[in-house]
């Protein structure tokens, strides 16, 4: 996922949705420190207060947590709450309008549970 500097989301909350979706997919781990904000502004090219926004917003969240002298780090726990979260947005946001969609191209339930069986088993290979 990259910036949007045209997006209408501000540049924060793009931040924020960079660092926890590294945290869903792995690639930070719980207890594992986050990039310095000056680094995140060098890479990203953008104001280190955009970074602070945005790494407050995941303090809040209880995602992150600063260690005085050390940085920031994924908070013990971030996984789980992230899943949590996101499943219950998915289901609410995400997953009607996939039912409604297939529905609309008049697909029956077995399809639709066929097809979502099938992309289960070929992404777990």
């Amino acid at each position: 996922m990259n910036l949007n500097f045209s997006d209408k989301m501000p540049l924060y909350f793009q931040i924020a949705d960079l660092i926890r979706h590294a945290i869903l997919s792995g690639d930070l781990t719980e207890g594992e420190p986050i990039p310095s904000v000056r680094k995140m502004a060098v890479d990203y090219n953008i104001n280190h207060q955009t970074i602070l926004k945005a790494t407050q917003i995941l303090i809040q969240e209880e995602l992150l947590e600063k260690k005085r002298g050390q940085g920031m780090f994924v908070r013990l726990g971030a996984l789980g709450k992230l899943q949590k979260n996101e499943s219950q947005s998915f289901l609410e946001k995400e997953f009607p309008n996939f039912i409604r969609k297939a529905k609309a191209l008049n697909m029956s339930k077995s399809e639709i549970i066929h097809i979502i069986k099938k992309q289960f088993e070929d992404t777990n290979e």
